[in-house]
């Protein structure tokens, strides 16, 4: 098992670090790694920590540079491009032998650049050195929470609170969102070029319908993209894969409960 080491160093101010690592092993050594006196905070996709950069500034930035569905080189530009991923020390991670992307991530903007496990000493030493403890005195940050857990693809339970009471059958409901899926991804390529205040529209639409239907975690990544348009954000044509994926994962998961759930008595 792979273990962080710690090196002393001078006294410093707090630092906050944002990780973006979908692998749940290599996350969990990152938090690890990160010095117990710095802040760190797990985001669960792409979108969640551009959204959060519209607002919020971190000291460093730890993400995986080849996500699934999303091109590395354009993620990184966009964490550059960002208000909050400007200037900050960005890390980007790569998998054992991946020469290539180890020079499209320096390219891109990554400050440093480790191979994931086969790196790990390296990168824990330089992550104490960066991460260096607050003087005495001064006050020290909140205790590291976990992870937030994503809310589930699909919850059949909260798509009945919203019919509970009406004659209606929760599969017309499951049929009609696939429906509204499909559409959704037809229509995303056209919203990269409209105005923010266009875009909002069917983004708002589609989290509602979304939410009515008990597909939790997708109204939960269109309302972060939302949020981030309300911040001064932009839609990045390079999470367009990551998006897409989600409501492919989501409409999976529907049509699995479809095809297991008989239909509601009359």
């Amino acid at each position: 098992m792979l273990q962080p080491i710690e090196v002393a160093r001078p006294c410093a101010a707090d630092r906050r670090v944002a990780i973006f690592e979908p692998a749940e092993s290599w996350c969990h050594w990152l938090q690890q790694a990160v010095p117990g006196h710095a802040g760190a905070q797990v985001f669960a996709s792409a979108q969640a920590l551009l959204a959060a950069l519209q607002t919020e500034r971190f000291d460093l930035l730890i993400v995986t540079f080849r996500p699934r569905d999303i091109d590395g080189f354009a993620w990184l530009q966009a964490l550059r491009a960002s208000p909050g991923g400007a200037a900050c020390w960005l890390i980007a991670c790569i998998g054992a032998g991946d020469v290539l992307g180890a020079t499209l991530a320096r390219m891109a903007g990554a400050s440093e650049v480790y191979c994931k496990v086969v790196d790990a000493l390296a990168m824990s030493q330089a992550l104490a050195a960066r991460l260096q403890p607050p003087a005495p005195g001064l006050r020290q940050p909140p205790p590291r929470l976990p992870p937030p857990v994503p809310a589930p693809l699909f919850d059949p339970a909260a798509m009945h609170e919203w019919v509970s009471g009406q004659v209606i059958d929760e599969r017309f409901v499951a049929f009609s969102f696939i429906a509204a899926m499909v559409d959704h991804v037809d229509l995303l390529p056209g919203l990269y070029g409209m105005p923010v205040a266009i875009v909002l529209l069917p983004l708002e639409a589609f989290a509602m319908a979304a939410r009515f239907a008990g597909a939790l975690r997708l109204a939960d990544y269109t309302d972060l993209v939302q949020r981030e348009l309300h911040a001064g954000g932009q839609l990045h044509p390079e999470l367009q894969g990551e998006y897409v994926g989600l409501i492919a994962e989501t409409g999976r998961e529907i049509a699995t409960w479809l095809l297991e759930r008989p239909a509601r008595a009359a």
